[in-house]
């Protein structure tokens, strides 16, 4: 599970994108702002599509939104019957704990 506050960069072919975590957006891909956003609290089929489906946004901004749907869930998919699954995070300790 990605957790909120750990954002990171992506390098992907159309440059280095900043990922911010946030836990109350879906999904967003703001391609004037290089920056994606992605849901935290899931690990469902629905949230690999989304991670997938922005991804695709930020690679390919020319496709349609219908066309988008119809990759990230073919792509989706495929990777869900081979069993693909989003890892299970370790908390990070704090200095509070």
């Amino acid at each position: 599970m990605i957790r909120a506050g750990h954002d990171f960069e992506a390098k992907l072919s159309t440059g280095t994108w900043l990922v911010i975590v946030e836990t109350d957006c879906k999904g967003v891909a703001l391609a004037g702002k290089s920056i994606v956003i992605y849901q935290t609290d899931d690990q469902s089929k629905d949230y690999a599509d989304t991670v997938i489906h922005e991804t695709l946004h930020t690679s390919l901004p020319k496709l349609s939104e219908a066309e988008i749907d119809r990759v990230a869930g073919d792509i989706t998919e495929v990777l869900w019957k081979r069993g693909y699954r989003l890892p299970k995070q370790k908390k990070r300790k704090t200095a509070d704990s």
